[in-house]
């Protein structure tokens, strides 16, 4: 089992020879979380969703306010090549159900209530 020092002192190493330019780098695009939306005619509030954020935490990304880290760009990446792929993954089948379903749904007047728990 490796200790904290020694996952430490092999991240420092891997830090050191990558600044000397050895060793593997992962260099993620630029995306613009804006640029993606648009090309697909997306609202901010229909995006936060397909990149598992809210509405507010989405939209600070696309004023500059929060940085998009390296997963988050490759996920938009994908978003941007293959949207339905993304949606069809990613959303679950409770939030495609209509508001009034879902009403239904929590107050137990529905059969389906058990196939979409509130």
């Amino acid at each position: 089992m490796t200790t904290f020092r020694d996952d430490l002192v092999r991240s420092l190493g891997e830090a050191l020879e990558h600044a000397k330019g050895n060793g593997p780098a992962i260099v993620h695009p630029v995306v613009s979380p804006r640029a993606v939306r648009e090309a697909l005619h997306l609202s901010q509030t229909q995006m936060a969703p397909l990149v598992g954020m809210s509405p507010s935490g989405y939209r600070k990304w696309e004023q500059g306010t929060r940085r998009v880290s390296g997963p988050a760009a490759a996920l938009l990446e994908v978003i941007r090549k293959e949207p339905d792929a993304v949606r069809r993954a990613l959303l679950s089948p409770w939030r495609l159900v209509s508001a009034r379903h879902r009403q239904l749904a929590g107050a137990g007047n529905c059969q389906s209530a058990r196939l979409f728990p509130p």
